[in-house]
């Protein structure tokens, strides 16, 4: 006889409408697997990457870019963290945007005075800020702080907010 209390930690509820992953259960997609989403993925918990993410030029995830004094890029789409815990420079350039209308923040982990430049990228992601070809440089220190752009053309990024309110960035 089967013991009617056993439940399994991955089962699909009654009616078949739905996968269930319970406490201490795992969903693996092993080597050659997809997992394919064409609807919406939310995430209330932890999400552990070790491969990687790729996704459509109008798709929106976030990306962690820490780099020391080489200049790192950008993607135009989702969220940003930038920055280091370590002191000295440090140089991003960002990708035109995707499409008009386009969102793009970018947040700043920490850094020094001036020592933060975030300049557009060149070649076939040639990209414009404040309809000039310019760059943005942190003029203070700063920890936690959010630059939030609107991609006012397929080309063209406008610095529309931040979060603090002392002006902390200089156009050059």
């Amino acid at each position: 006889m089967a013991d009617a209390s056993y439940q399994p930690k991955v089962y699909r509820k009654q009616g078949g409408d739905e996968q269930v992953v319970a406490s201490g259960g795992t969903l693996t997609v092993e080597s050659g697997g997809t997992l394919t989403n064409a609807g919406t993925f939310a995430n209330t918990g932890a999400l552990t990457n070790t491969g990687t993410i790729t996704n459509s030029s109008d798709a929106y995830v976030a990306e962690t870019v820490t780099a020391k004094s080489t200049a790192q890029t950008l993607e135009p789409y989702g969220a940003s963290l930038i920055g280091s815990t370590d002191s000295g420079a440090l140089a991003y350039k960002l990708k035109k945007p995707s499409v008009a209308g386009q969102h793009k923040y970018i947040t700043i982990r920490k850094s020094t005075a001036g020592g933060l430049t975030i300049a557009p990228a060149t070649g076939t992601n040639a990209c414009k800020f404040n309809y000039s070809k310019v760059k943005i440089t942190a003029k203070t220190a700063l920890q936690g702080e959010t630059l939030h752009l609107f991609a006012a053309s397929s080309t063209t990024w406008c610095i529309v907010g931040y979060s603090t309110a002392a002006a902390t960035y200089t156009c050059t």
